[in-house]
């Protein structure tokens, strides 16, 4: 997933892995996420921040993302063989 970045710095803040779901009034999910800076330079640096992130309803025609920008955060799959290109 990728971070906000801190409002002080601009760096990348870190998501802490521990949220709330949560169902508002009108019954749409969001999740409260915890985020850190990790730049030791910054004055928000450890201190914990909080987002709000929101489902919003699927459009009628709901838009694919590539699997080229879905590489970077998916998980390796232990069951497949090794590239022949990859570093051992």
């Amino acid at each position: 997933m990728a971070a906000l970045p801190c409002d002080i710095c601009q760096e990348e803040t870190v998501v802490i892995p521990s949220g709330l779901i949560l169902v508002d009034a009108e019954g749409a999910v969001a999740y409260r996420r915890y985020r850190v800076c990790t730049n030791p330079r910054c004055e928000r640096y450890r201190v914990r921040r909080e987002s709000i992130e929101q489902f919003l309803p699927m459009p009628a025609t709901p838009e694919l993302v590539d699997t080229l920008q879905l590489r970077a955060y998916l998980p390796p799959d232990a069951s497949s063989c090794p590239s022949l290109f990859e570093d051992f």
